[in-house]
């Protein structure tokens, strides 16, 4: 590696100008030292950053639905009851599956109103010692509800207190191409099941 010596300039003597490569700027009483890199410049290897290629076709594909028919189902309760009493329900049929998309709620009275959630017919332990504070909008991105099975809301008043709430449920019903139903459904959507009341 070549070094040299040159002096620094520790106060400005002459105009300002841009120094190009290989220039240094130099003044008397301050040496500085040049290197420069070994040459040739020494290769380096750089590590591959590029994703392998990818074979599509040996990837399981899930089962994508032949029918597919939208479902909402929307209901308003009001009243001042102190047990449970069905908000929202969404029954699906057997024969196909149902996928979940979104539940809002909304009460006039957050303190004063419980709510319980049942999907696929299981409890989901909301909890009934804290209020909700609505209006709420739950998300349920990519899940497949069991056929025979309901999606349920319910609600309360805590203490006898006159209570409006709403609610949406909107969720797909679906039939999988190599289910018996596929060929039984046809351009026919599945039956959709009202609200309960």
């Amino acid at each position: 590696m070549a070094t040299a010596q040159i002096n620094l300039v520790s106060a400005l003597t002459g105009p300002n100008q841009q120094f190009g490569p290989g220039q240094e700027q130099a003044g008397p009483g301050q040496l500085q030292t040049v290197t420069s890199a070994p040459m040739p410049l020494i290769p380096v290897g750089l590590p591959e950053t590029r994703s392998p290629y990818l074979d599509l076709g040996s990837l399981p594909v899930a089962n994508l639905p032949s029918v597919a028919v939208p479902a909402v189902v929307l209901n308003q309760y009001s009243g001042n009851d102190q047990t449970w009493q069905v908000l929202i329900e969404w029954d699906i049929p057997e024969t196909v599956y149902g996928n979940l998309k979104e539940i809002s709620l909304l009460s006039n009275n957050d303190a004063k109103t419980r709510y319980r959630m049942f999907l696929a017919n299981i409890n989901q332990n909301l909890p009934t010692d804290r209020p909700t504070s609505t209006p709420v909008s739950w998300p349920f991105p990519d899940n497949q509800i069991p056929g025979g099975t309901s999606v349920r809301i319910d609600c309360l008043s805590v203490d006898g207190t006159a209570i409006v709430v709403n609610g949406t449920l909107s969720g797909i019903l679906g039939v999988l191409p190599n289910s018996p139903s596929a060929t039984l459904v046809g351009s026919q959507p599945p039956p959709l099941i009202p609200a309960a009341s």
